[in-house]
């Protein structure tokens, strides 16, 4: 699973990325857990750039937890593959913030 929690708590969906053993197949995107043992998994592993979205009924339990450090740096593939650049995340989020401002101040100027 990497969607985030406050993505999970309001919707009823997860966003995961799919998890293969075939080692002899890296692609742009993919990730090899380093430390496949204490992620939980039963064997090296790749974590891969395929993303779905499941329903949270549908997860029975949690197979493993990668570190974070290791979810770090396949977070960094991942914006690579989906061409989204930590600027273009700071770009969004100033937007947002300007926009949220000048709600709040037709609002403040309204009452």
């Amino acid at each position: 699973m990497i969607s985030s929690a406050g993505y999970n708590r309001s919707r009823q969906d997860l966003i995961v990325a799919a998890i293969t053993s075939n080692m002899r197949r890296r692609l742009f995107g993919d990730y090899i857990v380093a430390d496949w043992t204490s992620a939980g998994l039963l064997l090296p592993s790749i974590v891969t750039g395929i993303l779905r979205t499941i329903k949270q009924t549908m997860v029975e339990r949690r197979l493993g937890r990668m570190a974070d450090a290791e979810m770090q740096i396949f977070g960094r593939l991942l914006r690579r593959a989906v061409r989204l650049s930590r600027c273009q995340l700071y770009r969004e989020r100033l937007l947002r913030l300007a926009a949220f401002r000048r709600r709040a101040r037709r609002h403040l100027g309204e009452t």
